[in-house]
C-alpha cells in the first residue's frame, strides 16, 4: 500500500483544509492557486475552494462517501501522476457516529477500511480511519470543534487522468 499522502502538493492541500474556517476571499483565494500553481511548476495543478459557496471539488469521485455536512473547503491537485483531493466538512452531529457511517458507507462502496484510530484528550474526541480500493486511498479524520460541532477532513488520492 503506497502513502495516503505522497507529496508536498497533499500535505499542504490537507493544511488548507484544516485552517480554511473562514468565509471565501476570490482574490486572496485565487492568489494563493496562482502561489501553489508556480511552485509545482508544469507537473501539476492546484485548485481551492473555501467558504460558504465552497463545494466538492471537480472530479471528485463518486464512489467516495462524504458526511451529510457543510463542504467548508475543498482543494483538488495534481503532481506526479497523482490527483488529489482533500475536502474539510463542518455541522452538527456525533463524532462517533459521523465516524462509524463513513466506515460503513467506505465498505458498503467496496473500499478495505482499516488503520482506525480514536483518541479523546480535554473532552474533545478523534476519530479516524484510512481506506484503499485498488490504487485509491483516502484518510479521514472525524473531530469535535470548540463550538461544538463535528468536523471532517477528508484526502483522496488516486492516479491522475
Amino acid at each position: 500500500m503506497r502513502p495516503a499522502v505522497p507529496t508536498a502538493a497533499a500535505a499542504l492541500a490537507l493544511g488548507l483544509a484544516f485552517v480554511a474556517c473562514g468565509g471565501g476571499d476570490d482574490l486572496a483565494e485565487n492568489l494563493l492557486e496562482d502561489q501553489i500553481n508556480d511552485a509545482l511548476g508544469s507537473e501539476g495543478d492546484f485548485d481551492l475552494d473555501i467558504g460558504q459557496d465552497a463545494s466538492l471539488p471537480e472530479g471528485f469521485p463518486d464512489d467516495v462517501p462524504v458526511p451529510s455536512l457543510d463542504v467548508q473547503s475543498s482543494t483538488s491537485a495534481v503532481e506526479g501522476g497523482e490527483q488529489i483531493f482533500s475536502v474539510a466538512f463542518v455541522g452538527g452531529g456525533d463524532v462517533l457516529a459521523v465516524a462509524d457511517g463513513l466506515r460503513n458507507r467506505f465498505r458498503a462502496q467496496g473500499w478495505d477500511v482499516g488503520d482506525d484510530f480514536s483518541q479523546e484528550a480535554d473532552g474533545m474526541r478523534t476519530e479516524g480511519f484510512n481506506a484503499s480500493q485498488g490504487d485509491r486511498e483516502a484518510v479521514v479524520i472525524v473531530s469535535a470543534t470548540q463550538d461544538g460541532q463535528v468536523a471532517v477532513s477528508m484526502v483522496v488520492n488516486q492516479p491522475a487522468g
